[in-house]
């Protein structure tokens, strides 16, 4: 399991503790709204990489995981970390934590958002759930990495979502659905932007299966397997075709071979390649 809350972070939202001293951080002080489980959270290590691969279901409680870089004196740039799992599980450490690890390895800070869950043996549309995620639990995540940029060394105009599979889903609606904030909202994370700066999607789905009608101009990262059996490669192709003919800024990388699920450390193929490219490009646009 996820190492426990410090005692430091009873002082939410004003989160004014040390950002290094931090594990994980709730989105909401008083819990989120909406959704609960009367059950507690599931966890299940499925080892489908061969390392620890923890699917977490039944999750009420929205966190985030906090990995610090840089020098803690200059504002790092951050990316948020959204993992897949079908919306009834969230797969932690495959596309979660070791995400995070390897980004931090390149001087970047990272968050890893275990986020809301239906129950996986129910049935529910995506689309009913998704305006929960994007505009509730993504949303937040951003809005709070914002809310405590000075305390944590993050730079606000360097925020970027990274999400697999159904992750991904999450972060093009979050995109879509963004705002510039509430400025007259009582609770102070509310005030701030919960637009990000760029996305990243790697092997992603759609919401509804369906090509979003209007992307703002924020820049994207689409990394796909040709040979996905669950996400058909066209999703990235239509999708970088629905981004470009609008004038938007799109990169795409396809891979011969590949299917759904090789996360963030491939264990062959070309695929193996994508992270480097991924951070490459996070660079080059934040250097403009």
């Amino acid at each position: 399991m996820l190492r426990p809350i410090l005692s430091c972070l009873a002082m939410l939202p004003v989160l004014l503790c040390n950002a290094q001293a931090q594990d994980v951080v709730p989105l909401w002080e008083n819990g989120a709204p909406g959704l609960r489980h009367e059950r507690p959270e599931s966890v299940e290590d499925r080892r489908e990489t061969g390392r620890t691969d923890r699917y977490i279901g039944y999750v009420s409680a929205p966190t985030l995981t906090w990995y610090p870089a840089g020098d803690g004196k200059t504002p790092a740039p951050v990316v948020l970390v959204l993992p897949g799992g079908g919306f009834r599980y969230v797969v932690i450490d495959k596309e979660g934590h070791e995400v995070a690890r390897w980004l931090n390895a390149q001087g970047i800070a990272a968050a890893v958002l275990k986020y809301r869950t239906v129950d996986p043996n129910a049935e529910r549309s995506w689309s009913s759930f998704l305006s929960l995620l994007a505009e509730g639990d993504a949303a937040r995540a951003i809005r709070l990495l914002r809310h405590n940029a000075a305390a944590w060394k993050i730079d606000p105009d360097r925020i970027g979502l990274l999400g697999f599979s159904a992750g991904g889903t999450m972060a093009i609606q979050q995109t879509i659905d963004a705002d510039r904030g509430k400025p007259g909202a009582a609770d102070p994370v509310e005030r701030f932007s919960s637009m990000p700066n760029s996305v990243g999607l790697v092997y992603s789905t759609l919401p509804d299966q369906r090509l979003p009608k209007i992307l703002p101009g924020v820049p994207f990262f689409i990394v796909h397997g040709a040979a996905d059996a669950k996400a058909p490669v066209k999703i990235a192709t239509k999708l970088f075709q629905s981004i470009t003919d609008k004038g938007g800024a799109a990169e795409l990388h396809l891979f011969q071979g590949a299917d759904h699920g090789f996360g963030v450390a491939p264990a062959g193929g070309t695929a193996r390649a994508w992270p480097t490219l991924y951070v490459d490009w996070l660079k080059t646009i934040q250097a403009r």
